[in-house]
């Protein structure tokens, strides 16, 4: 007998062991998902739900920059500051759907310019009911990011209106890790990594407000799609077309940085994986110039437009191929 409650008491102990193993060495996640469809599901939530911090690097052509992030929920509202670690210092401070760009000098940081716009955009992972429609998505292989284990999801366009992706998730969260666009011909346009991630600390109060040494902020309010914006402006209008899959996501109203009584309308469109802006800008110059720049997958296009017999300049800002840029902004009109 007593060597039965021995055993029996060892055996209880094993059990006790592999239990708390099996709980901490588990993903966060009950079920760690088993297709592609499932981890973006899971991406979409962790990058808007999770708090983290940590160092990434975002490279395009043969440039690379360093920033650091920190994210929290708070009260069910998403907190965010992304700094940058090389040049001159520029930080984005995000409460819910207000933006703001800090930046130590007289002049305004292009918002839209300072930042890659796939893994950190608001609507980054949104939409994903119908991105089946849109892509091709294919859970591929494993792989270590961070010193994290991470899965690799390839998504392949199925037209020529946008870029392919590959992403590396989070194993145990599905946070996105490190993402690569690829072009119409699968070479690398850009790349993000962190080098550095901690998920699921603390983030402080701190952490989360600009630094002293930034003295001027460019506040960006958003408004949802059924107020109309005016700013200004005599025209309401739209964009009359826009690839299969893309939605008006965000709409918003900035001052100019050249002249603070001129108001900047824009609309963001997302398809769920990638995203572009659409500006909006009054012009004294019927003849304004064209324009074309291009730093990785960002695009930024500008064309000159007359809209009921005024001058403005339309700008499309995005992850998005110039053939898309170039349609968006030539379909800019008044709404009926």
């Amino acid at each position: 007998m007593l060597e039965f409650m021995k055993h029996r008491q060892q055996f209880v102990s094993r059990m006790v062991f592999f239990f708390f193993l099996a709980v901490f060495a588990a993903p966060l996640w009950a079920v760690e998902p088993t297709s592609a469809r499932a981890w973006l599901d899971l991406m979409s939530h962790s990058l808007r739900e999770l708090n983290y911090q940590g160092v990434f690097t975002y490279e395009y052509g043969s440039q690379m920059s360093s920033l650091r992030i920190f994210h929290a929920v708070r009260g069910g509202e998403e907190h965010e500051r992304l700094i940058h670690l090389d040049g001159e210092p520029r930080e984005i401070i995000r409460r819910g759907h207000e933006l703001n760009c800090v930046h130590p000098g007289s002049n305004i940081v292009r918002l839209d310019h300072s930042i890659p716009s796939g893994p950190f955009s608001q609507d980054f992972g949104g939409g994903l009911p119908h991105l089946e429609k849109l892509y091709r998505i294919k859970l591929v292989d494993t792989a270590r990011v961070a010193g994290r284990d991470a899965v690799i999801i390839k998504v392949n366009p199925k037209d020529a209106y946008r870029y392919g992706y590959v992403l590396y998730l989070d194993r145990s969260t599905g946070l996105l890790l490190k993402s690569v666009v690829m072009d119409e011909k699968g070479k690398p346009m850009e790349r993000f990594q962190f080098s550095i991630i901690d998920i699921g600390g603390e983030i402080r109060d701190v952490d989360l407000h600009a630094s002293q040494k930034v003295r001027h902020i460019a506040q960006h309010h958003g408004v949802t799609q059924q107020q109309n914006l005016h700013s200004g402006q005599k025209n309401n209008w739209r964009v009359a077309w826009a690839p299969s899959g893309y939605s008006i996501a965000h709409r918003d109203v900035r001052r100019s940085d050249m002249k603070a009584s001129v108001g900047i309308e824009s609309a963001m469109y997302t398809d769920g994986l990638s995203a572009f802006s659409v500006f909006l800008e009054p012009t004294q110059e019927a003849s304004s110039a064209s324009g074309v720049a291009q730093r990785g997958a960002t695009i930024a296009l500008t064309r000159p437009v007359l809209l009921n017999g005024d001058s403005f300049l339309v700008t499309v800002v995005g992850e998005v191929p110039s053939l898309t840029a170039e349609r968006v902004a030539s379909s800019v009109t008044v709404s009926d």
